[in-house]
């Protein structure tokens, strides 16, 4: 029985990337058939599919927002995921950091483990 369900979620997996090969050869052609005039399309259910130019403005745009609302902020900070990493930070976070450049700018930049920091932080600055 177990054999049977790791053959299902084996082929499984081969169809969905093999829709996955298909959506974007075929997001590509769209592309090429529209000279990128064409942002999104709508099949005949109303289901919208962007393409990717469309894909990577609305990218951009959403961190855009996120890094002017973070800017907004008066106070110094720093976004962290689950895992304690920093993803992103504030024009004050910046400018602490550019002012303390002592050891608090070493490691509190985007992509570090600001809680590992926190956990290891010894002297004054240590809390």
């Amino acid at each position: 029985m177990r054999l049977e369900n790791t053959s299902v979620l084996a082929d499984q997996s081969q169809e969905v990337s093999a829709l996955m090969d298909t959506l974007l050869k075929t997001g590509r052609r769209l592309e090429e058939l529209t000279g990128g005039q064409v942002d999104t399309i709508v099949d005949g259910d109303g289901r919208t599919l962007f393409l990717r130019g469309t894909q990577e403005q609305l990218s951009y745009s959403e961190k855009a927002k996120q890094a002017a609302i973070l800017n907004a902020l008066p106070s110094n900070i720093a976004l962290l995921n689950p895992d304690g990493i920093i993803i992103a930070v504030n024009d004050a976070w910046r400018n602490y950091a550019a002012a303390n450049a002592k050891p608090f700018s070493a490691g509190h930049a985007v992509g570090t483990n600001y809680i590992e920091i926190c956990e290891t932080a010894s002297g004054e600055a240590a809390l």
